[in-house]
C-alpha cells in the first residue's frame, strides 16, 4: 500500500524542529511517517505549545482531519529527523478511488489520534502526576526514551522539575543510579 501510495507522491526528509504542517493546512496536506518521531501541538494564545500526541509508527497517516482544520493554531513538527510521505495537492480520499485499501488505512490511521487526545485527557484529569508520567511510559515505550524530558513533561502538564523528582523516585525504587540511566527497559 505504501509503495502505491508513494508513486501517486513524494518522500520528503524532514530535520529535526521542521514543520509538518501548521495553521492553514487542508485535507490535502495528509502525510504518512515512514520513520522517526513527530508531535502535533495547539498554540495556546498566551503562545503556549499544548502537545496533543506524539507519532512514532510506520505508516500512520498524520493528517489534518476536518475537525482539526477548523481549530486555528494545531501544528505537527518533527521530533527528530523523519521520512514522510507528502501528498500535499492530493487527497487521500480521492486516491483511495485509485486506492481501495487506502480507505481502511485513512480510517485506521486517523482514528488513533482521537483515541490519544481522549486518553489524554482522561489520564490528565483522574492521575496525579507519577501515575500520568508510568502511563507515558507504557502508552509510548518505543520512544519514551527518544522525547526529551522537556517536552514529556509539557505534554503530561508536570512541572519539570517535578518530572525530574519523579523520575529520581522510580530510579530510586528500581535501584538505577544516577537517575538520568533510567530508561524504559530498567522500569517495572
Amino acid at each position: 500500500m505504501i509503495s502505491a501510495v508513494a508513486s501517486h507522491c513524494h518522500i520528503v526528509t524532514k530535520e529535526k524542529g521542521d514543520t509538518i504542517w501548521a495553521p492553514g493546512a487542508t485535507e490535502d496536506s495528509t502525510t504518512i511517517l515512514l520513520d522517526g518521531v513527530v508531535k502535533t501541538f495547539i498554540l495556546s494564545p498566551d503562545g503556549t505549545e499544548n502537545t496533543m500526541t506524539f507519532w512514532f509508527k510506520p505508516g500512520t497517516f498524520i493528517c489534518p482531519t476536518k475537525e482539526m482544520i477548523n481549530i486555528p493554531e494545531i501544528w505537527c513538527v518533527a521530533l527528530t529527523q523523519c521520512t514522510l510521505i507528502e501528498m500535499v495537492g492530493t487527497s487521500p480520499y480521492k486516491m483511495a478511488e485509485d486506492i481501495p485499501v487506502l480507505w481502511k488505512e485513512i480510517i485506521l490511521g486517523t482514528l488513533p489520534f482521537a483515541v490519544r487526545i481522549m486518553e489524554k485527557a482522561r489520564v490528565g484529569y483522574t492521575m496525579d502526576a507519577k501515575d500520568r508520567y508510568l502511563w507515558f511510559l507504557d502508552t509510548f515505550r518505543p520512544i519514551a526514551d527518544i522525547i526529551p524530558q522537556n517536552e514529556i513533561a509539557l505534554y503530561l502538564g508536570i512541572q519539570p522539575q517535578s518530572l525530574s523528582r519523579i523520575r529520581a523516585e522510580l530510579a530510586e525504587e528500581q535501584g538505577v543510579t544516577p537517575p538520568e540511566k533510567l530508561t524504559i527497559d530498567n522500569i517495572e
